[in-house]
Order: structure tokens, then sequence, then C-alpha cells
């Protein structure tokens, strides 16, 4: 049975292997991957850009979708043969004191995908710990987008309460990617009279459009007036747009930092005088019961984020030749042409 994967070998190189079939471990569960969607710390692994803790040669893929085809006994009470499931990045122990406050910050945490092996092949082993169900259905491939989403909502909606996101009268969402756009969608049930999304990239800004939500304005740059957004969500990795989400922010406003990792200097005066919380979020694990939930409401919405799919077999071409060269929220590698599931491609901007 083959078991091809997609592997960074170093930056600037890419190239499609075959592994060997998984061996279960204890808890553990084989998993037929069916979509794995790119992230852009799989792109900035590729050009030699990423910043955290990583690793080479390394399996890419931590968004992906996939169905069980076999259980490990000590797994068998948990999860069942034939199930849609997705899964975490945050590969956390479960056991130490960060993870009964926030998985994320586990003492002894591996990033799948990143630090270890990822989901970019046909057939992977995972620990049922790190496994979510999705519902089956036809077209599976939104939940393939379940960890950017899970990523907006652990940010926002897991940090800040219910009862405060009800009291927003204008949010500023900052980048249209594949997180500023997850935590759009997710935010929606809020009812917030005008969400602003900002993103200098035209091909983004359209598809935010297309969505035709009469709350939801998009620009081109940070808006000028100051002191008038009661949240704002910086999802683009700026450090000049959190610098100026001070300036925008409404007293007692609420700023969350998704993106941007680097130094940067704040105007602690303007955090005091105006009374700001200043929130920091890394990782989706938290966030992924609630996501899948927004997917399976609003999979039509999720979906046409997905602007290019490329089949395993030509991914290799497709990092060669088109990553760099082409406007995309969200790029699919399909390694499930010969399965049963339907794959849809849609395509964005300049395709």
């Amino acid at each position: 049975m083959s078991n091809q994967c997609l592997r960074i070998l170093a930056p600037g190189a890419v190239k499609l292997e075959e592994l060997p079939m998984p061996a279960l471990a204890d808890g553990e569960v084989a998993v037929r991957v069916h979509y794995v969607a790119l992230c852009g710390s799989d792109i900035k692994l590729f050009h030699g850009a990423y910043k955290a803790p990583h690793n080479y040669p390394i399996v890419l893929g931590h968004e992906w979708v996939g169905q069980i085809e076999d259980v490990s006994p000590s797994a068998l009470p948990h999860w069942a043969v034939g199930e849609v499931v997705t899964g975490d990045c945050s590969l956390f122990c479960g056991e130490c004191a960060n993870c009964s406050t926030d998985k994320n910050h586990c003492l002894r945490i591996q990033k799948r995908g990143i630090t270890r092996d990822g989901a970019c092949a046909e057939h992977i082993a995972v620990h049922f710990r790190h496994l979510h169900r999705c519902p089956v259905v036809d077209d599976i491939q939104p939940y393939a987008l379940t960890e950017p989403m899970s990523v907006g909502i652990q940010g926002v909606l897991n940090r800040i309460p219910s009862a405060t996101l009800d009291r927003v009268r204008r949010a500023l969402i900052v980048g249209a990617g594949g997180i500023g756009i997850s935590t759009l969608i997710s935010l929606l049930d809020f009812g917030i009279p005008e969400i602003v999304m900002a993103d200098p990239v035209r091909a983004k800004r359209l598809l935010v459009s297309s969505f035709n939500l009469p709350n939801v304005l998009t620009v081109s740059e940070m808006p000028p007036e100051s002191d008038s957004f009661d949240l704002i969500v910086e999802a683009a990795g700026s450090g000049q747009a959190l610098q100026q989400a001070f300036r925008l922010a409404a007293p007692c406003s609420t700023v969350v930092c998704l993106g941007h990792q680097s130094n940067v200097e704040l105007d602690c005066g303007v955090l005091v005088k105006k009374s700001l919380n200043l929130l920091g979020s890394i990782g989706s694990s938290g966030g992924f019961e609630r996501a899948i939930n927004t997917i399976q409401l609003r999979a039509d919405m999720v979906k046409s984020m997905i602007t290019r799919t490329v089949p395993l077999a030509k991914a290799e071409a497709f990092f060669r030749d088109d990553l760099d060269h082409e406007v995309n929220v969200k790029i699919l590698i399909d390694l499930a042409s010969t399965q049963t599931f339907d794959c849809g491609t849609e395509f964005l901007g300049n395709r």
C-alpha cells in the first residue's frame, strides 16, 4: 500500500517520498489523510524564514482532515474505523501542570509538521488525545481548515467573555488570510454592528466581500480614525499594525495579537490611559470543538477560503513554480484523489 508524503528537506527544497506504513503505538489510531491545508508557517519553513523551534527534514502539514482506518486496542472504546477526524497541531502530553490550564503551553510540547513529522502523508498515526470528530458529510474539505479556525477561536472567543463580545459595536481584523477570515466567521454570531477587515491584497478583500455580509467592510489599509474600535484582532503578523491598534482602540477595548511574534515598541502610556486589554495567544488547542461547530454551520463560507487545490503528485512542482506567484488564501493539498470524497477546486485572483 502506498504511503507517499511531501517532505521539506531543507529551505527551498521539497520532495515526494515514500514512507513505511505507520505502526500503531498504544492509544494511537491510523488515519487515511484526505486533505492538508497550507499555513503561513509551512511556507515560511519552505523559505527558511520560520523563527520558532523547527526541524529539517520534516513532513509538512498541521491543518488536515481524514478518516480513521485502524484503531489500537486502548483507543477502541473512544474511536471507530470510518470516523472523519482532524487533529491538534500542538501535541501536548495531557499530564503536566501547564496542560491543566492551556495545552498550547505543554512543558513537553511538540508541533506536528514543525518539530515532528506532519500530516501531509497518505497514512499517519495519531494519539487519540489529539483527535477531534468531524461530521460525516459528502464534502469534508472545509474541515481541513479546522486548525486555523481554532486559532482565532482560542485567541478571541475563548479569551474574551461572551458578554464582552456582545457589547462590541465596531471590530477591526487586520489581515484577510486564513486566520483573519476564520476569526471573522467565528465572530458573526455575536451580532457586531460593524466589522472592518483590513488587507492590502485586493483578491483577499474581494473574497471577503463575496460573503455579502452587510455588517462587514473591507479596506486596503488601517482606518485613519482614532478611538473607534472596541475589538481589534491583529492576524497579519504586522508589528506596525499592532502599534497602530493602540491609536484605533476605544477606551476599555481589547486588542488581540494572533500574528506578530517579533520585538515591537508599544506605547504603554496609551495602554494605561485608555485602560486597554492587550491579549496574546498562541496555538489552537482548546478551540477545536467550537471551530468544528462553526464550520458545520458555515461550510460554504469556509470552503470559499480554499482558493487553490493541488494534487499530492503535483505538489513538488507547485512549490517550485507557483507558490510565490499566486494570490491565495488557503491552498489545499489533495491526498484523496482516488478516494470517495469529492475534491472541488476554486480559484481566486490571477488563476
